[in-house]
C-alpha cells in the first residue's frame, strides 16, 4: 500500500470528526474505532426533516421596485426588512443523522498495544487492529455499493465478549429480534428542525399530522458466540468472529414497506461469504479510484507513516509532496464514497452527520458550496459521480420555475 492512498492513525478517534468516512453514496459511516467502545455513526442520504409543501410566496413587482429603491439609496436596513417580510419563507430543512451502532467490550486488564486504524482509499476498506490481554483484535469494514450494505467483520485470536446495540438522537423505535439476530431502528423524521444558530424554544418538532420522511435501518449479526438480549441489542459472549450486515432506507423514494425492503437487502447479503462481499466491493470501488493518478517527486519514507506524522513533515518541509497527493486522493475518495448514480448529491458534509442540527443544517447551499463539491468531478474522470447533481437539478427545475414566476416575476427557474 502506498502512503498517498491511505489514511493511517495510531490512536482511535476521540471525536466524531476524527473518524475516517466510509460510504456508497447512500449509506454513510463514521467509526471511531475505540478498542473499548466504538461508536459507528450511520447516515442515509435521503433522511431530512420537513415535509412536502409549497412555500412559494407571491411577490409583486411593486415590492421589488421598493426593495431596489432602498438599495439604490443605501437604505440597506429597509431593504432587508422588506425582504424578510415579503420574500423569505420558513427555514430550510435539515439533513439528519439516522443513528449509531455501538460495539462495547469489557476493559482489558492490560493496556492496548499495537493500535492501528487504517483507511485504504484505493479499495474503500477500513481496518482497525490492536492487541490487549494477549488477544489480537481486528475489524475490517466497508460500505458496498454493489450489495447496498455496510459490512464489518470482527475476528479475535481468543474468545471475547461484546455488547452490540443501536441508538438514535431521533424519536425512534428499536426492535431487537433474537430469532433473526437483528436490531432495527425506525421512526419518522421531525417536521421542523431549527438551524443551530437560531435560538428557538423548541428547535426540534415532531408533528404526526405532517407527512414527514419515514426511515428504517437494520443490522444483522452473524457470530460463533453465545447471544443474550440486552437493552437495544445483544451481548455476545465467547466469540472469536462476528459479522455485521447493515442497510437502511427511507420513504423519500421507496413505496415498498421499508421493513420488508431493508430486511430483504440485509438477508440477501448475510448469505454471501464475507470474502465475496469484500471482493465485489473492492472491484467496484477501485475501478473508479484507479482512473486517475498523480506522480510527483516524492520523499517517500521507507514505511507508511501516520497521516498526522505525514502532515507534520509537510509543515516542516514542503518537499514532502506525498501530503499533497494524499489530500488530492482523499478528495477523489470522498466523491466516490458520497455520490453514486441513483443517490442524492453531496450536501455540505457529503453524506456524513452526527447530529440533528449541523452547521447550516448540512443542506444544499446552492450559491456556491454545492458547485464546489463537484468542481473536480469530471477532471478526475468520475462522470458517474456527477449524475446525482445533474438529476437533482432536473428534479427541482419544475418547482424552480414556479418560484421564479411567482416570487421573482422572472422566466427560467431558481
Amino acid at each position: 500500500m502506498k502512503q498517498v492512498d491511505c489514511l493511517l492513525s495510531t490512536t482511535y478517534a476521540k471525536e466524531w470528526i476524527e473518524a475516517f468516512p466510509q460510504g456508497n453514496g447512500h449509506i454513510g459511516i463514521m467509526d471511531t474505532g475505540s478498542p473499548h467502545e466504538s461508536t459507528i455513526t450511520i447516515n442515509d442520504d435521503t433522511l431530512w426533516s420537513g415535509y412536502n409543501a409549497n412555500f412559494n410566496k407571491d411577490v409583486s413587482p411593486e415590492i421589488w421596485n421598493e426593495i431596489r429603491s432602498a438599495i439604490d439609496n443605501k437604505n440597506f436596513s429597509k431593504a432587508e426588512s422588506l425582504i424578510y417580510k415579503n420574500v423569505l419563507t420558513s427555514w430550510h430543512d435539515s439533513y439528519l443523522v439516522l443513528g449509531s451502532i455501538s460495539i462495547k467490550r469489557a476493559l482489558g486488564s492490560t493496556s492496548v498495544g499495537n493500535y492501528k486504524r487504517l483507511l485504504d482509499m484505493s479499495r474503500g476498506v477500513h481496518e482497525i487492529s490492536f492487541n490487549v490481554d494477549n488477544m489480537a483484535y481486528k475489524r475490517t469494514s466497508f460500505v458496498s455499493n454493489v450489495d447496498n450494505v455496510y459490512v464489518a467483520n470482527i475476528s479475535t485470536s481468543l474468545k471475547d465478549t461484546a455488547d452490540i446495540t443501536m441508538s438514535s438522537l431521533l424519536a425512534s423505535n428499536i426492535d431487537v429480534n433474537k430469532e433473526d439476530l437483528t436490531i432495527s431502528l425506525s421512526g419518522k423524521a421531525p417536521s421542523y428542525v431549527a438551524p443551530i444558530y437560531h435560538l428557538d424554544k423548541e428547535p426540534v418538532v415532531y408533528d404526526n399530522s405532517k407527512s414527514t420522511i419515514e426511515y428504517f435501518g437494520q443490522v444483522k449479526i452473524i457470530t460463533n458466540g453465545n447471544i443474550e438480549v440486552i437493552d437495544n441489542g445483544f451481548r455476545i459472549k465467547d466469540y472469536t468472529c462476528i459479522k455485521l450486515i447493515y442497510s437502511s432506507n427511507t420513504s423519500f423514494n421507496t413505496k415498498e414497506p421499508l421493513k420488508t425492503y431493508v430486511s430483504n437487502i440485509v438477508n440477501k447479503a448475510s448469505k454471501i461469504p464475507f470474502e465475496k462481499l469484500l471482493n465485489s466491493h473492492v472491484l467496484d470501488f477501485s475501478k473508479y479510484y484507479n482512473r486517475c493518478n498523480i506522480s510527483l517527486d516524492y520523499m517517500s519514507p521507507d514505511t507508511v507513516i501516520s497521516t498526522e506524522d505525514l502532515m507534520k513533515k509537510f509543515q516542516q518541509n514542503d518537499d514532502y509532496l506525498e501530503a499533497v497527493v494524499n489530500l488530492f486522493n482523499l478528495g477523489r475518495y470522498l466523491m466516490i464514497s458520497a455520490s453514486r448514480p441513483g443517490t442524492q448529491p453531496m450536501n455540505l458534509q457529503g453524506i456524513w452527520s452526527n447530529s440533528l442540527r449541523e452547521p447550516w443544517c448540512s443542506n444544499y447551499t446552492l450559491n456556491i458550496n454545492t458547485e464546489m463539491n463537484y468542481w473536480g468531478c469530471e477532471i478526475v474522470n468520475l462522470p458517474e459521480c456527477h449524475e446525482p447533481l445533474i438529476e437533482f437539478i432536473k428534479r427541482i427545475q419544475k418547482n424552480g420555475q414556479e418560484t421564479a414566476r411567482r416570487t421573482y416575476n422572472a422566466r427560467g427557474f431558481t
